[in-house]
């Protein structure tokens, strides 16, 4: 009993164990599963080519599959795109990237397929629609891929590479060997043609993107060409390289250009041929090799093609059939030979070369050929094809042919493909006669009738088309046909039509039957009886139509189709008749075609109410008044108008034609109207009198003088403010005079706004037709003002000052102030010109400022003097004081000078100042006759100055970057600068602008360099400090003292030190060293005194000085500074000095 127990113990022990293994090892088993990951490592594209972005490119012709490897331990099956619960975003394209339909981005299933094939594998597959929607790498299709698990787990990697959609340039294709002449001399011409241009992409053709050709000839170096595709499709765009030629350059050639034997090769002329001149001349045995290949606008290239000039080639062997050539073609468009015995074809070529081919035959219901037989001869070789067995209907064959001769390149190898097809005999004819049966196959046609039977030959599946015709339509139709055998006849009873695909001998036959004639019963038109072949309607029947026409026929043919000729529904004319043909066609098996002509007549109109007239093209509308007014000197009555029940009605006016109206009286008219039929009048009368309209005058703005206007002698005027007025009949006149005041001219007359009539001071308003307004404007002229008088400051004060009037005063001479209102500065109410006649002066005596400008107005001072202005030294602006607003300018020899103020003796300027030519401010002693500017004011240059300088500029604010003067032909020398505490400051011009430039000294201490050591036994320790202008430019402490241990050491510093000069005075700056050597026995006062020195750097005439070397301006130089003391120690310093415009 123990023994049972201890034995029950160790079994469950052993149990409980084998559990627990099991059991840990599925939690194993699941860690690794779901801590696994899965990675593309690599992939398989199916590429093209690669473009010049390093894009891979697909051809669009068909769908393509690009293989993804993959890393997957565990296996683990993934999600597909487009699957129920599958993430967007498995493959994601960039931004902007559509699919097919060109409106969503790119979709699984429909655009491409993502489809894993195995645990290692997946196979992303881009759809041939979505590729050609792509195409000529329109659009990058480089996708973005993250994988998921089944259960939806995603894993980190996100897998992208480059690839777009291009299909490369197709490959050339030799077509022949031709010439061109350059001068006198003649090259060979390769020709070669550019196969499937014709291919499209939607609209565009597939190959549009060709960019370039390169030639590449034997020994030489590779050329690249443009070569692109016309937009209009009719062939390539070939440049002006010389070496790309039009067809129209290109010659075939001749005898004594080839070898003896050699077949010349007629000049191709199809739409994408490449005509490419060599550079060997034409020459039997000149022969040189070309690479060629073409290049789309990404870079991809086609397939290269190498050929030469050699003119002892073979020609390709020729083959014949029945002394006709056979065209080299292909298996999907073979020569086709029809007939039921062997046939025998030849192959030729030059006298004497060796033709040597093969012969397939293609196993019927298959892909496959089977060797049938060899070719070989020489000059020609024969081909026998055997009959076609009993079992064989067509039988396909493939000959390859190829020509060789000593001393002679072989020919290129010619494929042809021919056809043998078994023919057979179609019999056709007619039975019993009444029609004719034509047959057709391939053009050749037969047509049997009466009693005789016609034959056609025709090849196995050959299709003829059989037609039946009745030689009276009217009497007979087509009745039953009969096929023996019947196999692949589809004609039906009763249709004329019919068909056969011939697979055997077969006859044809078809009969006519006769057709019964129809009695008509009941003919009505709107309910009139037409059986008799005519009816009247009454007027207001306007249209007949199908429904109007009413027809039946005896027995059992109720409700027939019928048509009518003309096309119904007809419009009705009255009083006009109309003949209409109603047409039955014939029924087949039931009755004949049938016909009746009826003539219908509608009734005229006896209804005549005028709705309207024009008069003088003007409608006038019922009911009508007994008077009319016109605006015209004439009137003319035309273009009666009825209501819509008085059609065919007439109406005559008297008088007709263009009636004169007098001017003061009226003509009278007088309608008289009739209907269609004559019996009706109505008799409409009426007068007629001419419009009158106002004419109103006056002087435009109320100033400058005054109007008068005359009508029918009778005069008005109008000035100030005033306007005249005339009324006037239509067609009169009126004219008017313009009186200017004294300083004014016509400046334009206006008729209703518009300008007319120039600058005359008369005008005359003819043929009045509408209301109008009359307006003379008068403008400023010239004031002439004569010097010497005793109130001639006065009167130029007084026009100054007037808000309009002259736009220029012509001075001529000195006017001088004096004393009381003939003194005073002069203001201006009007932007002004004063221009000097001859010796024009404004003498101001000493008494007064001459102008003062504010307020926005603008005087221009053109050859006139200014002088002798004094304001005082308190006051501003002598010669001229410019106000916020106001505006100066100088022109011509304008010239200012002996003016005074406390500023701007010459000129104060608050506002704008201008000045160009010879103007001139002139430069006088101390502040007089100065050009002051306020802060932010500046000289405007408007011209070039002659004058240097034109002025002596003092400012208001003497700062950095102040601007003087702005302008193109703004320069430095038309202008002196006023000092200010002693300092002159520095300026010059800049862009457009002449202003205070700041000068830059940059001093830098770039490094020391340990010349030699004078330190004992002990290594050299050097400290020091440099400064300029008395600023640190760099510092080392006894504490870091530098210890260069050999000759040659460097000790790199590279720090630097500023002084700016805002004046041109000369100045010294000081570049101070002081440089020790430590003692490492004693304290500082031990240290070795190697240099204490300050070298200067002098400013003068705006450049620099330094060791005896000149800096200038944007200059920078180096200098190697000495510091050699024998007891002491050797150092050098280098440094850099650069001056510079801040």
């Amino acid at each position: 009993m123990r023994k049972f127990k201890a034995f029950l113990i160790v079994i469950t022990v052993l149990l409980l164990s084998s559990a627990c293994d099991h059991f840990f090892s599925d939690i194993e088993r699941d860690l690794e599963y779901w801590s696994s990951t899965v990675l593309i490592t690599g992939n398989e594209i199916p590429a093209a080519g690669t473009d010049n972005e390093g894009y891979p490119c697909l051809p669009s012709a068909v769908d393509k599959t690009i293989i993804l490897k993959l890393t997957n331990p565990q296996k683990y099956i993934l999600k597909i795109p487009g699957a129920q619960g599958s993430p967007s975003d498995i493959v994601v394209f960039e931004n902007g990237v559509k699919g097919t339909d060109g409106m969503n981005a790119p979709r699984a299933e429909i655009d491409y397929y993502f489809r894993q094939t195995s645990s290692d594998r997946i196979e992303l597959i881009y759809k041939d629609a979505f590729l050609k929607y792509s195409e000529w790498g329109s659009q990058n299709l480089s996708p973005a891929i993250t994988l998921y698990n089944k259960e939806g787990r995603k894993f980190e990697q996100k897998y992208t590479f480059k690839l777009r959609a291009n299909t490369p340039p197709p490959a050339l294709e030799y077509k022949a060997l031709c010439k061109t002449q350059d001068g006198i001399t003649w090259y060979y011409v390769l020709c070669f043609e550019v196969k499937d241009m014709d291919k499209t992409v939607s609209t565009e053709l597939l190959h549009k993107d060709i960019a370039s050709i390169t030639v590449t000839p034997q020994g030489g170096t590779a050329q690249t060409l443009p070569l692109t595709v016309k937009p209009d499709k009719s062939g390539f765009n070939i440049g002006n390289s010389g070496i790309l030629l039009p067809v129209a350059s290109v010659k075939k050639l001749e005898v004594g250009d080839v070898n003896q034997g050699v077949t010349i090769d007629d000049t191709p002329t199809e739409k994408w041929i490449i005509y490419l001149k060599t550079d060997v001349q034409v020459k039997v045995g000149a022969a040189k090799e070309y690479t060629l290949k073409l290049t789309d606008e990404k870079g991809l290239s086609s397939p290269e093609i190498t050929k030469s000039t050699a003119t002892n080639k073979l020609s390709p062997v020729g083959l014949y059939h029945n002394n006709s050539p056979i065209t080299e073609n292909s298996e999907n468009s073979p020569h086709e030979i029809n007939t039921n015995m062997a046939i025998t074809l030849q192959a030729r070529v030059k006298a004497g070369a060796a033709i040597t081919g093969t012969i397939a035959k293609k196993v019927s219901g298959s892909n496959n050929w089977n060797g049938a037989d060899s070719v070989s001869g020489t000059t020609t070789a024969a081909i026998t094809l055997p009959a076609l067995g009993n079992n064989e209907n067509e039988a396909l064959y493939k000959i390859s042919l190829k020509a060789s001769q000593q001393n002679y390149e072989p020919s290129d190898e010619k494929t042809f493909f021919v056809k043998l097809v078994k023919q057979f005999t179609v019999t056709f004819r007619v039975v019993d006669g009444n029609g004719s049966l034509q047959g057709s196959y391939n053009g050749n046609t037969e047509t049997a009738s009466g009693n005789y039977t016609k034959t056609l030959t025709v090849p196995y599946g050959g299709s003829v088309t059989f037609t039946a015709t009745p030689n009276n339509p009217n009497q007979y139709k087509v009745g039953n046909w009969t096929c023996m055998p019947s196999i692949g006849f589809t004609g039906q009873n009763g249709q004329a039509s019919a068909s056969l695909t011939v697979t055997a001998n077969t006859e044809v036959s078809v009969q006519f039957v006769q057709l019964s004639a129809l009695t008509p019963q009941t003919l009505k038109i709107h309910g009139q009886d037409a059986s008799a072949g005519a009816v009247t309607l009454p007027y207001t029947v306007t249209q007949l139509s199908q429904n109007d026409i009413q027809l039946s026929f005896a027995g059992q043919q109720q409700n027939i189709p019928f048509t009518v000729t003309p096309q119904l529904p007809l419009t009705l004319t009255e009083g006009v008749p109309q003949n209409l043909t109603i047409n039955v066609a014939a029924s087949p098996g039931n009755y004949p075609a049938w016909s009746k002509t009826v003539q219908v007549t509608r009734a005229q109109n006896d209804v005549a109410n005028l709705a309207s007239f024009k008069l003088n093209g003007e409608l006038k509308t019922a009911p009508f008044t007994s008077e009319y007014t016109v605006a015209s000197t004439t009137a003319r009555v035309t273009d009666f108008m009825f209501d819509a029940n008085s059609t065919g009605a007439t109406a005559s006016v008297s008088p007709g034609g263009n009636a004169n109206i007098p001017a003061n009286g009226v003509t009278q008219f007088t309608i008289t109207v009739k209907a269609q039929n004559g019996s009706t009048t109505q008799p409409i009368r009426f007068t007629v009198k001419r419009q009158t309209y106002p004419v109103r005058f006056s002087v435009q703005d109320g100033r400058g003088g005054s109007l008068k206007g005359v009508y029918n002698g009778s005069p008005q005027i109008a000035n100030g403010g005033s306007t005249a007025s005339f009324t006037v009949p239509h067609g009169e006149s009126v004219a008017f005079t313009a009186t200017p005041d004294n300083g004014w001219e016509v400046d334009r007359w206006t008729v209703g706004g518009s300008t007319v009539n120039g600058t005359n001071q008369s005008y005359t308003l003819s043929n009045v037709t509408a209301e109008k307004t009359v307006r003379v404007k008068f403008k400023p002229g010239e004031f002439n003002l004569a010097g010497g008088g005793s109130d001639a400051w006065k009167q130029l004060k007084d026009e100054a000052a007037k808000p309009y009037g002259a736009h220029t005063i012509v001075i001529k001479g000195e006017i001088k102030a004096t004393n009381g209102n003939n003194a005073g500065e002069i203001r201006l109410g009007r932007n002004l010109t004063i221009r000097g006649g001859s010796s024009a002066v404004l003498n101001a005596s000493g008494i007064t400022r001459i102008f003062k400008l504010e307020n926005g107005k603008t005087l221009i001072l053109k050859d006139i003097t200014l002088k002798n202005a004094q304001v005082g030294s308190t006051n501003e602006g002598g010669g001229v004081y410019i106000d916020n607003g106001g505006t100066l300018i100088m022109q011509g020899s304008s010239t200012i000078t002996n003016c005074k103020a406390g500023k701007g003796g010459g000129v104060y300027v608050k506002g704008t100042f201008k000045m160009e030519g010879s103007a001139l401010v002139t430069d006088e002693t101390g502040r007089d006759n100065e050009v002051y500017l306020e802060s932010g004011k500046t000289v405007t240059v408007t011209g070039a100055l002659a004058n240097k300088p034109a002025a002596k500029i003092r400012v208001a604010d003497y700062q950095k970057n102040r601007v003087l003067a702005v302008g193109e032909h703004a320069k430095k020398e038309n202008f002196q600068l006023a000092p200010v505490g002693g300092n002159n400051w520095r300026y010059k011009k800049v862009g457009n602008e002449v202003k205070f430039v700041t000068g830059k000294l940059t001093y830098t201490i770039e490094k020391i360099i340990s010349i030699k050591e004078h330190d004992g036994a002990t290594d050299a320790e050097y400290y020091w400090t440099m400064k300029l202008d008395g600023q640190n430019v760099h510092s080392l402490g006894r504490d870091n003292a530098w210890k260069p241990k050999k000759k040659g050491k460097t000790y790199n510093i590279n720090s630097s030190q500023e002084v700016l000069f805002d004046y041109t005075d000369d100045k010294t700056v000081g570049a101070y060293f002081l440089i020790k050597e430590k003692d490492k026995t004693g304290g500082a006062s031990n240290d070795d005194l190697i240099v204490e020195v300050t070298k200067d750097i002098t400013y003068q005439n705006d450049q620099l000085e330094f060791e005896g070397s000149t800096i200038s301006l944007d200059q920078e130089k180096t200098f190697r500074l000495e510091f050699h003391n024998k007891d002491k120690g050797e150092v050098d310093v280098v440094c850099r000095i650069r001056w510079e415009d801040e």
